[in-house]
């Protein structure tokens, strides 16, 4: 008998109205919006059976279409991508979901196809997301950079994400801090099982989550673990105009 592989939907959450950073997915990148480049670059992951952009805007979602993506209309309201991920759920069979944030404009998907793998390997975890290792102190000192506390490495398990370096290093200089601890700076790609998306969705908003604006946290406050996989090479996350300007002129 054949052996039945799991379906994977990748999704990506596009809102339009960001706080920081006001109609961020559809910005004007290279004449395209960055959420095209966002979802070009998902859809070459080898573990993704389809991907999705999940949106409570109409902008969002004729934009995207006339680009070439499947979408779906998600209810205004969510909290945050992974609700709005668990939405997609309810509405498409599948058993793994991949959540791509939708202002994740450089990342290689070999990074998709690892976290992927690693769900799959790791039969009772619900929950895993990539680190990568912090090496610079603007990054480190960074708000819009979220670091992630991980027990051991390669392969490990997330004890707490926030947006300050922690921990804090009590007997060192801020210069070049990274250099005598190892930091980790979180990746905006989350791997779910449906039966985690379903507890996510149960669960309300928890207390450090709203502090650090964190969905993640959610998890951790209920409980749950959250799976670690570290990967290595560049990416690039936008998060305020200026980030876009950066990345107009090097690309």
């Amino acid at each position: 008998m054949a052996k039945v592989v799991a379906k994977v939907i990748g999704v990506i959450p596009a809102r339009l109205d960001s706080k920081r950073f006001p109609a961020k997915a559809l910005a004007p990148l290279k004449g395209k919006p960055l959420l095209f480049y966002v979802w070009r670059q998902a859809c070459k992951a080898k573990a993704l059976d389809k991907v999705i952009i999940a949106t409570d805007s109409a902008k969002i979602d004729k934009v995207a279409r006339d680009f070439g993506a499947e979408t779906i209309m998600t209810p205004k309201g969510l909290r945050n991508g992974s609700e709005r991920v668990a939405e997609v759920a309810n509405k498409v069979s599948g058993d793994i979901f991949v959540s791509v944030q939708g202002d994740f404009l450089k990342f290689n998907p070999n990074w998709i196809d690892s976290g992927v793998s690693a769900l799959r390997a790791q039969k009772q975890l619900q929950f895993l997301t990539l680190v990568t290792r912090i090496t610079d102190d603007r990054e480190l000192f960074n708000p819009d950079r979220v670091k992630a506390v991980v027990v051991g490495e390669s392969s490990s398990e997330a004890l707490w994400f926030t947006r300050y370096p922690v921990p804090f290093m009590r007997d060192e200089v801020e210069s070049d801090i990274w250099r005598r601890f190892k930091y980790w700076k979180h990746l905006g790609i989350y791997f779910y099982r449906r039966s985690g998306l379903k507890l996510y969705q149960s669960w309300p908003m928890s207390a450090h989550e709203k502090a650090e604006s964190l969905e993640q946290l959610r998890i951790l406050e209920n409980g749950k673990k959250i799976g670690t996989i570290v990967v290595r090479g560049k990416s690039i996350c936008i998060d305020s105009p200026e980030d876009l300007k950066i990345a107009s002129n090097s690309r």
